[in-house]
């Protein structure tokens, strides 16, 4: 597995160096970065492009479909997810439980595999 390691530019954590699979399109990315962030991903709406930059000033959006190493994105760069045209402010998932449903002892998680890797 090739991979590349960036700096995201997180909307709730700031900046968050990750380690990328390069062979992933920029929608697969995108999607995985909700959850990193914590918002729900709503698969019919267009709310964020994937972008990249090399000194986190001037800035290159990806095609949902474009790979990460097609598109020239390596080592050091930045990426951040930015709001398309029309898109919504997403909300953050909702840690409250419902009262009226009874607690049951959550099922074991199968491990998901990610296209990214957090760096500490």
């Amino acid at each position: 597995m090739e991979s590349v390691i960036v700096t995201y530019l997180s909307g709730r954590g700031g900046e968050i160096d990750i380690e990328l699979f390069n062979g992933a399109s920029a929608g697969q990315v995108i999607e995985e970065l909700y959850e990193l962030d914590g918002i729900q991903y709503e698969w019919r709406n267009e709310m964020h492009y994937l972008e990249y930059s090399v000194d986190g000033k001037e800035w290159s959006r990806l095609s949902k479909k474009e790979v990460l190493a097609a598109a020239g994105v390596w080592d050091g760069m930045y990426l951040r997810l930015h709001a398309g045209q029309g898109a919504f402010t997403p909300k953050p998932f909702s840690q409250k439980q419902p009262t009226s449903t009874p607690r049951v002892s959550p099922e074991p998680e199968e491990k998901k595999e990610y296209v990214w890797t957090l760096l500490e």
